[in-house]
Parts: C-alpha cells; structure tokens; sequence
C-alpha cells in the first residue's frame, strides 16, 4: 500500500509506503522505556531485537 499527495502547483509527490510510517512515533522505544516497568521493557527489547519468546507473566 502506497501513499501519494499533491505538492505545491499540484505535482505529485513521491509515494511512500505508509507501512513504513505508520505508527513510528506512537510507542517508541524511548516512549516504550518511559511508560513500561524496567524487566518488562527489556524482555520486549529482546523479543524485538533477538526474537525470544515473549513472557508472558
């Protein structure tokens, strides 16, 4: 899915991929270090970064 717009004088604008957007800056991860408990936000990093399983307690 692809996004495009008119510029100025009605050009149209590069199109990006809105899968690549959306969402970026809704729950970061410095968003994510200041709203989750310590243990909970390093478990997510590394089901994030490494693909471990996520506890789930």
């Amino acid at each position: 899915m692809t996004t495009s717009a008119s510029a100025i004088n009605g050009r149209p604008t590069a199109a990006e991929r809105i899968d690549s957007i959306f969402g970026s800056d809704v729950f970061s991860r410095t968003r994510m270090r200041q709203r989750l408990p310590k243990e909970v936000y390093r478990s997510l990093l590394c089901t994030i970064d490494r693909g471990e399983p996520l506890d789930p307690a």
